[in-house]
């Protein structure tokens, strides 16, 4: 053994130092890498006992394919011409079980430079790696389902907001590639108006702040056009509280706002329906009913050419348009509702339209029946004097008997009106002519 070896096996702080470590392996070894010391800690940890273990090369705590490598003798190379190396790697205990072991070789000089042996000093790391591994395969299930996600953007940013990871839901979303977009600003993302007005600035510094910011807003894809988007953007944090980054999730809720708002306006819609359905059937002019429907239907619509075409008068070119039906069959339709509209009008436009027409088409039905009616009083009115008439005349008195008797005409006087019968009159004999001529009484 080298002198400056064995002065140092020999000395009693060494001894006691390494002796009362029970977490580290720590020996020595000589140039050619036998083993000439032993403490405590080598002894759990690799279950030799000193007798056991002093004089045999270390090359024995390496797996066998390790030693087919040459991995020994290349640490021992190594450590001899760069004074140290670490190595982290499978070593083998006495019982055939593998730990994997941090080691770190040192080399020991003599005063002029030569290598007089090594001091080897050996930790179980097992259980860090097996944690490290556990950490490592969620990461990568996490990586996985992050990357497997169709339906949301999920991606990482630095601390100044450029992107460092992406997901294929946030390609499809926004359409860049990972190639394309890691390392750019996520400001790409925002309408140039809130550029302008730094709000993905405000974003940052909002989650920064209070670990969390969440909105709904406008975004813009690689194209250019636009969706509506829910968004949340998380502070990332170390145990320590250092900010580390951002992660954000953007979901595409454009279907769900167009039917939040498209039942918002059939709810608008079917209000304006009813109040013009009360208002027809609280008025009596149908002119008055048709101009409420054409106003309803410019409030509510928000367009200004609205029209009910009548007398064979031809809609215009791209102009939304519905018939409003006459009453009784055969009967030609009352008019046509039109509507000229940039946009088109969509399909629970037209639905409004029709509606607007029914309401329309049963105000003129209900006109037509009053008319109807009308006509009916006017005429029952009229057949109920006669028939006054003719039972006035039925009570009438009757001219004389001898007057219905085959006889010359009357004088005038018995021509005159029933006015002329009240009473009782005396006619003269000249008055009355023919075989039955004579003086008579009449009574009434």
């Amino acid at each position: 053994m080298p002198l400056e070896l064995q002065s140092l096996e020999d000395s009693a702080e060494w001894r006691a130092v390494t002796d009362s470590v029970r977490d580290y392996a720590i020996f020595l070894l000589d140039p050619s890498g036998r083993i000439l010391t032993w403490n405590t800690g080598a002894q759990q940890l690799k279950g030799y006992a000193p007798g056991e273990i002093i004089g045999h090369s270390f090359q024995r705590f390496y797996t066998e394919e390790d030693r087919l490598a040459g991995r020994p003798q290349r640490l021992l190379q190594i450590a001899a011409s760069e004074d140290r190396v670490e190595d982290e790697g499978w070593r083998v205990r006495k019982d055939g079980s593998r730990f994997w072991a941090d080691v770190v070789l040192s080399a020991i000089r003599t005063s002029d430079g030569e290598v007089r042996g090594y001091i080897k000093v050996t930790r179980d790391l097992t259980q860090r790696r097996r944690v490290e591994e556990d950490l490592k395969h969620s990461e990568e299930r996490l990586r996985l389902m992050i990357h497997s996600v169709k339906d949301y953007a999920i991606f990482l940013l630095d601390p100044a907001g450029h992107v460092i990871s992406w997901n294929s839901g946030a390609e499809r979303l926004k359409g860049y590639s990972a190639e394309e977009i890691i390392g750019r600003h996520f400001a790409i993302f925002y309408p140039p108006e809130d550029v302008e007005s730094r709000k993905p600035q405000r974003e940052l510094e909002i989650a920064r702040t209070t670990g969390r910011f969440e909105e709904e807003g406008f975004r813009l894809r690689k194209d250019g056009s636009r969706f509506c988007a829910s968004v949340v953007l998380t502070a990332v944090r170390t145990p320590q509280g250092e900010l580390v980054g951002f992660t954000k999730v953007t979901r595409d809720v454009t279907d769900r706002k167009l039917a939040a708002q498209e039942l918002e306006e059939r709810a608008r819609q079917q209000t304006a329906i009813s109040n013009l359905g009360l208002h027809a059937l609280q008025t009596r002019e149908l002119d008055e009913v048709v101009e409420g429907a054409l106003r309803t239907i410019r409030e509510t619509l928000q367009v200004e050419d609205v029209r009910l075409l009548r007398g064979g008068q031809l809609p215009s070119d791209g102009s939304a348009t519905v018939t409003v039906h006459a009453p009784g069959r055969g009967s030609d339709p009352y008019g046509l509702l039109t509507v000229r509209a940039a946009p088109p009008l969509s399909g629970n436009d037209v639905i409004f339209l029709e509606a607007i027409a029914n309401v329309i088409a049963s105000a003129v039905a209900r006109n037509r029946m009053e008319e109807q009616l009308r006509v009916a009083e006017r005429e029952a009115f009229e057949e109920r004097g006669r028939t006054q008439q003719a039972q006035d005349a039925l009570r009438s008195p009757s001219p004389p008997t001898s007057c219905a008797l085959r006889s010359p005409p009357c004088s005038s006087n018995c021509r005159g009106s029933s006015a002329a019968w009240s009473g009782t009159q005396t006619r003269k004999p000249s008055a009355w002519k023919g075989p039955f001529a004579r003086p008579s009484v009449l009574r009434v």
